[in-house]
C-alpha cells in the first residue's frame, strides 16, 4: 500500500493503489496480506473489511479476531469499528439486510476479539486451560505486577551468586573489579528474559582468563621509572615526576602479588592511566645510559606499559564475561519455567 496520489481532475486526487485498497474492503472471499507503513490508510481499510464482513452476512464480531500490538491500538480500532458500524446502519444505500446486520454488530462488539496480541493469547488459554496444561483458574500478570516479581527473582540470584562459594562468584567479582555495573548485567538479565525462547539452543560456555603479563611487566619495568627520575631538575614539582612517584608503592605491592587474581587486577587498574602528556622536557636531563632526554624516555615507556596493560584487561573482560552470560541465561531459562 502506498500513500502516492495521481490527479484525476482539477481538484480531486486518488491514491494509484485504488485497486488494492477497494479489495482489501471489499474482495472478502480472499485471504488478503497487507504490508504498508504507517500513515497509509491501514486501520481505516480494515475497519472498512470488518464492517463488510459484518454488513454482508459473511460473519459476525463474535467470530472475528482484529489483533494489535498496543492496548492504545486496540481501542482506537474497536471505536472506529463501532462509529463506522453506526454509520452503516443508517446508510440509506445499504439493504435493510445489511442495516440490520450493523446494528446487531455494535451490540456484538463486546464479544469481537479486537484486542492486543498478548490479551488474545490470554483468551485462548482461558478458554481452553486443560488443553493447554494449565490450571482453569490461571491469572494473567499485568506488566507492572511482572516487573515487580521479576526484580525479586533477580534480586534473589544475584544476592546467591554474589557469594563467595557461588561457582559464579568470582568470575562476578572480577567483572566488577574490571568495570562491570550490576545496572548493566541487569540490563543483559532483562533481555534475556524478554527473548527467553531464544536462549535454548544457546550455550556460551566458559572461558579461562589468559595468562597475565601485565603484572609481570609492570613490575620489571618499576626499576627503570625510578631510574630515570633521578633525571628530572624539578623533582616532585614536575608533573611527570609525580605522576610515577605517586605510583611506585602500587608497583611494589603489585611484584609481590600472584598474577591473574583479583587482588592483582585491582592493583593494575589503580596504576591507570600510564599513558601521559604530562611533564616537558626542558626540565629533564638526557640520560646518558640511552643518550634521549629522559622525559622523551619515560613518557615512551609509559605509554608501552599502558597499551600492554589495557589489552590485558580488554582479554580478561571478554574471558570473564562469557560464564557470566551463560549464568544468565540460565536464570532466564528457569525463571521462564517458573511462570509456566
Amino acid at each position: 500500500m502506498t500513500a502516492t496520489a495521481q490527479a484525476t481532475g482539477p481538484s480531486r486526487f486518488e491514491p494509484s493503489d485504488a485497486d488494492a485498497r477497494a479489495d482489501i474492503i471489499n474482495n472478502l472471499d480472499d485471504t488478503l496480506f497487507v504490508e504498508a507503513s504507517a500513515g497509509t490508510g491501514k486501520t481505516s481499510s480494515l475497519v472498512g473489511r470488518i464492517v463488510n464482513l459484518v454488513a454482508s452476512g459473511k460473519t459476525t464480531l463474535d467470530r472475528i479476531a482484529a489483533i494489535t500490538f498496543t492496548e492504545a491500538a486496540a481501542a482506537e480500532l474497536r471505536d472506529r469499528i463501532r462509529q463506522d458500524l453506526e454509520k452503516a446502519a443508517d446508510d440509506p444505500a445499504r439493504s435493510e439486510e445489511e442495516r440490520s446486520r450493523s446494528r446487531e454488530g455494535v451490540s456484538d462488539l463486546d464479544q469481537a476479539a479486537i484486542r492486543t496480541l498478548h490479551a488474545f493469547a490470554a483468551l485462548i488459554l482461558h478458554e481452553r486451560p486443560l488443553e493447554a496444561g494449565l490450571p482453569p483458574a490461571f491469572e494473567t500478570t499485568d506488566e507492572i505486577a511482572a516487573g515487580i516479581r521479576f526484580n525479586e527473582a533477580w534480586s534473589e540470584w544475584l544476592d546467591t551468586q554474589l557469594d563467595d562459594e557461588s561457582p559464579l562468584g568470582p568470575h562476578l567479582a572480577l567483572a566488577i573489579t574490571l568495570g562491570m555495573t550490576l545496572a548493566q548485567l541487569r540490563g543483559v538479565a532483562l533481555e534475556f528474559h524478554r527473548n527467553y525462547v531464544d536462549l535454548e539452543e544457546v550455550c556460551f560456555g566458559e572461558a579461562s582468563l589468559p595468562p597475565s603479563t601485565a603484572a609481570e611487566r609492570l613490575a620489571e619495568a618499576m626499576p627503570e621509572m625510578q631510574r630515570l627520575l633521578q633525571f628530572s631538575r624539578l623533582g616532585s614539582k614536575d608533573r611527570l615526576y609525580a605522576r610515577v612517584q605517586s605510583r611506585l608503592p602500587t608497583l611494589r605491592r603489585l611484584a609481590e602479588t600472584e598474577p591473574s587474581t583479583l587482588a592483582a587486577y585491582r592493583l593494575i587498574l589503580r596504576t591507570l592511566p600510564l599513558r601521559t602528556n604530562s611533564g616537558n622536557q626542558r626540565n629533564w636531563d638526557t640520560d646518558p645510559q640511552s643518550g634521549r632526554n629522559a622525559c622523551a624516555a619515560m613518557k615512551e615507556l609509559l605509554g608501552d606499559l599502558s597499551e600492554e596493560v589495557s589489552d590485558e584487561i580488554q582479554r580478561a573482560r571478554r574471558a570473564v564475561l562469557l560464564p557470566i552470560l551463560e549464568g544468565v541465561r540460565q536464570f532466564a531459562l528457569e525463571y521462564a519455567g517458573q511462570r509456566r
